[in-house]
């Protein structure tokens, strides 16, 4: 069985609240079309949940949370151009997104080790989707 990790990275002091709408707005950012697409799925049908914008790579990911502003930034950790951590850093020094949360189904020393250098806690959970 694969796992997918759920590294929840930093979130702003103030609390997260309901905005735009009355709904928690959501950036998706991963190379896997398929793994957005299940993930844009899973959101659309919660309620109070919104995906503002998809990114396929590390540098559109920086783009769309600077232009979205979202509650959340989801972030695949192994990306094209920027990976998941440094988009991860970026967007929190540029305060384009409230929270951050990397996915990867990585369990490896350094890779964990990474995304603790600018994470709080992290969870390990089943993989969400199979592609």
């Amino acid at each position: 069985m694969r796992f997918k990790m759920l590294f929840f990275v930093k979130r702003e002091d103030r609390r997260m609240g309901v905005t735009r709408m009355g709904k928690t707005t959501i950036f998706l950012a991963d190379d896997d079309e398929g793994v957005r697409r299940t993930l844009r799925t899973f959101f659309e049908g919660l309620p109070g949940y919104r995906v503002v914008g998809e990114a396929c790579d590390g540098m559109e990911a920086v783009e769309g949370c600077r232009a979205s502003a979202p509650d959340v930034a989801l972030l695949d950790i192994q990306m094209p151009l920027l990976d998941g951590v440094s988009v991860a850093r970026q967007v929190l020094a540029d305060r384009a997104a409230k929270c951050v949360i990397i996915l990867t189904a990585f369990s490896d020393r350094e890779h964990i080790e990474r995304v603790q250098a600018v994470s709080y806690t992290h969870l390990t959970l089943p993989t969400i989707c199979s592609v």
